[in-house]
């Protein structure tokens, strides 16, 4: 259950990536973001104590890398079969991945390694974005992904079909800036928000991650849920860094 949007300057050089990470109020904090290295690349990202892994985090390559759990599938998950942790496909494409020409295949090549439930990988590079949706059995690569992209556990297709809706109606024609939009809260429907509230989960996180290609810098500002409302009062974005990025 998470939302992500974006947007690329014209010149296509610098990105900005929102991601609101929702989940079960019982799971464990996640560990604030922080220089790491995977394969051998510096990479920055969040920490999910639970798998290992992460849901979003950015290279010195200047790739993004984001998850969602796809939840339109139909799946099983209380079938006890072993799968791997979907945040930790996020780990391995960021340590792999420098370029999205080659993506296609590293991707591919990280899914048949391991079983895993369903899901929807999106990656940014140079200004583009493409996603990878598995649903369990098939890999399909969309190379026209529109904004926003966001998956929820209860009511798939209405909460979807909703926060695209509102995207639409703040940020596309309200002029809306992306870090509001993550924080709005419907009056009478936090259940469904984008910032949203439920008996046993809620928004927990806010990422935000900019690459700017021009200035050679990527950087991440990242909150955790301090209330039940949206606005100021929601995310505090407490927590910085930031990451060279190869030339």
């Amino acid at each position: 259950m998470c939302t992500l949007s974006w947007e690329v300057s014209e010149d296509q050089r610098v990105y900005e990536i929102y991601f609101s990470r929702d989940e079960q109020r019982k799971r464990v904090k996640a560990e604030p973001p922080e220089l790491r290295e995977v394969h051998g690349v510096e990479c920055l990202f969040p920490r999910d104590p639970a798998g290992g892994g992460t849901w979003i985090g950015v290279n010195t390559h200047g790739v993004v890398v984001c998850l969602l759990n796809d939840y339109r599938i139909p799946f099983d998950y209380e079938s006890g079969g072993i799968y791997r942790s979907r945040g930790l496909l996020v780990t391995d494409a960021l340590g792999e991945i420098s370029e999205l020409q080659s993506a296609s295949q590293l991707v591919r090549s990280i899914v048949a390694k391991s079983d895993y439930a369903p899901f929807r990988l999106v990656i940014f590079a140079s200004g583009e974005a493409v996603c990878w949706c598995w649903n369990g059995v098939e890999l399909t690569e969309i190379k026209d992904v529109q904004c926003p992209v966001t998956s929820s556990s209860w009511e798939s297709e209405r909460v979807e079909d909703g926060r695209k809706d509102m995207f639409q109606k703040l940020v596309a024609e309200g002029g809306y800036p992306l870090e509001d939009y993550h924080r709005h809260q419907i009056e009478g429907d936090a259940e469904s928000s984008v910032c949203m509230s439920r008996e046993l989960t809620q928004t927990v996180s806010l990422s935000h991650i900019r690459v700017d290609n021009s200035s050679g810098v990527a950087s991440i500002r990242y909150g955790t849920r301090q209330g039940e409302g949206g606005g100021e009062s929601g995310f505090s974005m407490e927590h910085g860094a930031k990451l060279s990025l190869n030339s």
